[in-house]
C-alpha cells in the first residue's frame, strides 16, 4: 500500500485524483490518505477516485468526524 498525508506540499501542484491515476497505473492496489480535511474540496476528488478507479482500495483518517460530515460529495454509497 502507498500512505500519502494529504497536507503534504506536493499537493499544492497536484491533485488527489493525479496521485489515484498514477498510482492506479503502476498497479497500486491501497492507498492510505491521512488528514484528506485539509486538502481542498477532498470529498468531490475522493469520490472521483472511489468511481474512476474501482479496483483502488482507497483508506482515508481525519482528525474529526464532524469533517467527514462536512464533505460536499456524496460517499455514502462508496
Amino acid at each position: 500500500g502507498l500512505y500519502v498525508t494529504a497536507d503534504h506540499p506536493w499537493f499544492y501542484d497536484h491533485s488527489l485524483l493525479d496521485l489515484a491515476e498514477e498510482y492506479e497505473k503502476n498497479d497500486g492496489q491501497v492507498l492510505l490518505i491521512d488528514e484528506i480535511h485539509k486538502y481542498p474540496n477532498w470529498s468531490t476528488q475522493l469520490k472521483n477516485i472511489y468511481d474512476g478507479y474501482p479496483h483502488l482500495q482507497v483508506i482515508f483518517t481525519a482528525s474529526s468526524a464532524l469533517e467527514i460530515q462536512k464533505g460536499q460529495a456524496d460517499l455514502s454509497r462508496r
